[in-house]
């Protein structure tokens, strides 16, 4: 931004110093005898009307010159005092002088202008530092509400019966949230279009729109459809009433959050459980928080003695290796799985009595962030991931590699735990158990109810 209004800057000087040397020198034109230009024909053209004219008396010059040009019209319709002459018996001295005044007018407004433009360039270029700034960390504010199947009787995104009910359970706190949060971070309210009525969509919007009305300042509330997210659309039944509701929520978030990142002019993505209690701007984002962000690319939970929950994060697009070990060690693995489950090949290895394979597919996405931070700081160069390897008749721990081992060393079966040596003092947690930055939180404990 700023070398930008640099250019504009020079551009307009430039333009302005040659549009003053044009002028001045059409308004000494008496002095120019010959020319090649548009400028110095005019010249010319005066000069030939002024010795035509010699032999009349009280005769005034029919050609006007403004700034390097003539004009056609008539006196009568047209007559500057500084460009046009009363006589013929002025000669080019007595002409020059008077547009003497002119000239030095001309070199005042052009140096007036010139200052005028600096004090203009010094001062708004930080103003524009600013807007960039601002730009550049635009984020989104995100809650979800995921209906584990369709009812067509419900009158709202949130199944309450009535609207006390969907403003204590539901509505509160993505008002507070748009309430601490100014209107450049907008709240994004997720559902599920084919798992929710429409007439409960309108309704919804409706208290929205309602609440919004005489909020024009506030962070705006804005309903987001799961539906329209790529890897919804690539694995419909992945995402359908098939598969756990609890593994869909966990799963959707971290969807929404890599394609609002990497489609998106977004720097940041906050998700946040519904009965989270909301956080103000200036805690949302402190200077820990945004430090952390830039070296890591994302944050957790910290709340009830875990080591880091997933019901509060920020993902950041300042990690590229974030984004990559989130897209291939949380969302590529876990759609994998999940069609593994569909096919009754998923299971639970301490507990291989239990068939039922969608009952552990409920809290695996949870489990699979340990995998992931694993896969990010071997991303990162600050440990390794290995892997067991046979080719050699002898089973070893080699170095993972993406090509030759993909998602299998991660269980497309079953949970298995990735073995990792931490090479960094940034590798937080265990050495052998990494994990990412937390920011403590107000968040409730887990509820674990199995719908299956």
């Amino acid at each position: 931004m700023y070398f930008r209004r640099l250019f504009h800057y020079l551009f307009i000087t430039a333009f302005s110093l040659s549009g003053v040397t044009n002028a001045m020198q059409s308004l000494r034109f008496p002095a120019r005898t010959t020319s090649v230009t548009h400028r110095s024909m005019a010249a010319s053209v005066a000069i030939r009307n002024m010795k035509s004219s010699a032999s009349k008396s009280n005769t005034h010059l029919k050609n006007t010159i403004f700034f390097g040009s003539h004009d056609r019209q008539s006196k009568k319709n047209y007559y500057h005092p500084y460009n046009s002459f009363s006589s013929f018996s002025k000669n080019t001295s007595q002409i020059s002088a008077e547009n003497f005044g002119l000239s030095w007018r001309i070199k005042a407004a052009a140096l007036l202008g010139l200052g005028l433009g600096l004090a203009w360039f010094l001062s708004d270029s930080d103003n524009d530092e600013k807007v960039e700034q601002t730009q550049t960390t635009y984020s989104t504010m995100n809650l979800f509400w995921i209906n584990k199947k369709l009812d067509e009787n419900q009158r709202y995104i949130y199944p309450s019966k009535d609207e006390q009910t969907l403003y204590n359970d539901f509505l509160k706190n993505i008002f507070m949230w748009a309430e601490g949060l100014d209107k450049n971070i907008p709240v994004h309210v997720w559902f599920d279009s084919q798992l929710t009525p429409k007439a409960a969509v309108v309704n919804t919007q409706a208290l929205i729109d309602k609440y919004m009305k005489f909020r024009a300042q506030k962070a705006p509330i804005i309903l987001q459809d799961i539906r329209d997210l790529p890897e919804v659309i690539q694995h419909p039944e992945v995402f359908s009433d098939k598969t756990p509701v609890y593994f869909r929520v966990d799963l959707l978030r971290v969807i929404a959050a890599y394609n609002t990142i990497t489609t998106h002019n977004t720097s940041n993505f906050v998700y946040a459980d519904l009965d989270m209690e909301p956080l103000p701007q200036k805690d949302l984002f402190d200077d820990e928080t945004k430090q952390n962000l830039k070296q890591y690319g994302m944050i957790l939970a910290k709340a009830h003695g875990m080591k880091y929950e997933n019901g509060f994060f920020i993902l950041s697009r300042h990690n590229n290796n974030m984004l990559e070990a989130v897209k291939f060690a949380l969302i590529d693995l876990n759609i994998q799985r999940a069609y593994n489950a569909l096919n009754d090949d998923f299971y639970n290895p301490s507990n291989r009595r239990d068939r039922t394979a969608m009952k552990p597919l409920q809290q695996i996405v949870y489990d699979s962030y340990g995998n992931m931070f694993k896969y990010f700081f071997h991303l990162s160069g600050e440990g390794v991931v290995k892997v067991y390897d046979n080719s050699t008749g002898n089973w070893s721990l080699v170095p993972y590699d993406k090509e030759a081992n993909g998602l299998k060393p991660f269980g497309l079966k079953h949970l298995k735990y990735l073995e990792f040596e931490g090479k960094s003092s940034r590798v937080l947690g265990e050495r052998w158990a990494p994990r990412g930055p937390t920011k403590k939180v107000k968040l409730p404990p887990a509820e674990h109810k199995y719908d299956v």
